[in-house]
């Protein structure tokens, strides 16, 4: 017994020199020890959710992608890995998925044992807006094995409501796989290293003296549109737009030309011209949005599904509007701001099961049906009656306008992340600047500076105005999602410009689905992406836009936050 209980645990020092696993649980060991190589088992996606709510803070109900992604459950936590190869076992892996709360080093919380995977959790229990370590173990005919090799920690944000969690990893493996590079690849994904990838191009850092791209943060994102959230029974009695009559301060009409009166504070929404207002003074005075301060555009906006997104800001506007806005992790309030160009392109990514004929359809709209709302002809017809009958189809006139924020008529219009309504709707504002045909550090965020030195008139296109489908360019920086216009790729081309190993895509009408790319210079351009309600088959996630100044309040242009997690 003494001889072959010595013999286990030099079997045992074996598998832990092999795997180098600092964090095992081994109950025995199987006849033929399994060895894994680092390069083969690894998280593929992280999915984390809040609920969705109304203004009356109800939870709702999921539909489309996100009632997909969490198996008919209002909201959750996805975890999926990737099959390891065992050589020499030929029963049934499985898998025991482990989870503490961030801070606490007891890990003996096993919540599941499962066969696929893939773990989906919908414990009620969870807190939202804290963090949780999880981590996988390998289960071999009843044993288990994990440690730092195989699956190893892996901290996720269970967020607050109306909000979505980015996971670095997730980031990094998704931007690399669109360039090319591979997990156990030369050159590939760096699974010990946050799964970052070799990169010299633009959009990439340099990290002792190698350039890699590396997303470097977490994010916390807003899953739906930022919404005016007008107030109900709180106006004097008025026509709602259908020669009815409702107390709800919403209607066609101009509020102050109205002489609708309302308390103090009250929030009223212009169906149609889709202004936003806020009561002054108690009675019938009325402040639009655009010219609010920011405690005022923070009292009568949200987050909120079910509440119509406003537009009619500028990007100056928008980044003051949600630097006034925090949310909550472990405790501590975390500052929003404004996205960049490299966030957006980081978040918006479709799901991976997504071939380029599905996204070319998603995206283009034509027939609504949970796809994005991209296409003025969609066929929902302009209703005045209140509430309206289509209750999604909020703002417009006939045969187009916006949805409300979290509409069912866009509920596959969602990134990998849980994101909704990245294109079309509304167009949403991104802190990047172009000056005089050159990109500029962003003067509402030092901290996005990708685009600063690019010019765009001799790397990106043949003129200082034009607007193109994205076809008509030679290669694609995915990082930036921008096009570069060279002829050929050459090594002696300076920075940002194409150089031989910037990993370009070569751009075809088939993986860039039509979207196009505007500018049209002048001192000062704000970036705009995802496109609008009426852009059809040129909105998309590679969609890009400089031809408004910082300043103007643009009607066509949404808002949606984001909030930096570093780990």
């Amino acid at each position: 017994m003494k001889v072959r209980r010595l013999f286990e645990r030099l079997v045992l020092g074996l598998f832990l020199f092999l795997c180098h696993c600092t964090d095992v649980m081994l109950p025995g060991t199987p006849e033929s020890l399994p060895v894994y190589s680092p390069q083969n088992i690894y998280y593929s996606q992280v999915f984390s959710i809040g609920p969705k709510t109304d203004r009356n803070g109800d939870i709702l109900s999921e539909s489309g992608y996100t009632a997909s992604q969490c198996e008919g459950a209002n909201h959750c936590v996805r975890l999926a890995w990737t099959t390891p190869q065992v050589p020499d076992f030929e029963g049934q892996v499985e898998y025991a998925v482990y989870r503490r709360l961030k801070g606490v080093n007891n890990f003996s919380n096993k919540i599941a044992t499962v066969s696929e995977t893939r773990f989906i959790d919908t414990d009620s229990s969870l807190v939202l807006g804290q963090s949780y370590i999880y981590q996988v173990a390998i289960v071999l005919d009843g044993k288990e094995y994990r440690g730092e090799s195989l699956l190893p920690e892996i901290e996720i944000i269970k967020p607050q409501a109306n909000l979505s969690f980015v996971h670095r990893w997730m980031v990094n493996l998704d931007i690399c796989s669109q360039m090319g590079r591979g997990v156990g690849e030369t050159q590939g994904v760096e699974l010990d290293e946050n799964y970052r990838c070799p990169f010299n191009g633009f959009g990439g850092e340099l990290i002792e003296g190698q350039g890699y791209y590396d997303f470097g943060k977490h994010l916390l994102v807003d899953r739906f549109e930022n919404s005016c959230v007008y107030s109900q029974g709180q106006c004097s009695a008025h026509d709602p737009g259908d020669a009815s009559s409702t107390t709800d301060c919403y209607g066609t009409a101009d509020p102050n030309g109205a002489g609708i009166t309302a308390s103090l504070n009250s929030v009223y929404y212009r169906r149609g011209t889709r202004h936003c207002y806020i009561n002054t003074d108690g009675a019938g005075t009325w402040q639009a949005f655009s010219s609010s301060s920011v405690a005022q555009q923070i009292a009568m906006s949200g987050n909120l599904a079910k509440v119509p997104a406003f537009t009619r800001t500028s990007q100056t506007q928008s980044a003051a509007y949600c630097n006034g806005r925090s949310v909550q992790v472990d405790g501590v309030s975390q500052a929003m701001k404004l996205s960049s160009r490299r966030d957006f392109m980081a978040y918006s990514s479709w799901d991976s099961s997504l071939n380029d004929g599905d996204i070319t359809d998603l995206e283009a709209g034509l027939d609504v049906s949970g796809n994005c709302n991209t296409d003025s002809g969609h066929g929902l017809a302009w209703d005045d009656s209140y509430p309206p009958t289509n209750i999604d189809f909020l703002a417009g006139t006939s045969g187009n306008g916006f949805f409300v924020a979290g509409s069912e008529e866009t509920n596959n219009c969602v990134s990998r992340y849980g994101i909704q309504d990245l294109v079309g709707n509304a167009y949403e504002w991104i802190s990047d600047e172009i000056d005089s045909n050159v990109g500029v550090a962003s003067t509402l965020d030092p901290s996005n500076d990708w685009l600063e030195g690019l010019v765009f008139n001799e790397q990106v296109a043949p003129s200082d105005v034009f607007s193109e489908d994205l076809d008509s360019f030679t290669y694609l920086n995915i990082p930036l999602g921008i096009p570069l216009n060279c002829t050929v790729v050459a090594s002696e081309d300076p920075p940002p410009a194409c150089q031989s190993d910037d990993l370009l895509v070569p751009i075809t009408s088939e993986n860039f689905h039509g979207d196009k790319f505007w500018l049209h210079n002048s001192d000062n351009r704000a970036g705009l992406v995802g496109g609008l309600w009426a852009d059809g088959t040129t909105a998309g996630r590679y969609r890009f836009a400089f031809d408004q100044n910082q300043t103007i309040n643009f009607s066509g242009a949404g808002v949606r936050c984001i909030s930096e997690v570093t780990e």
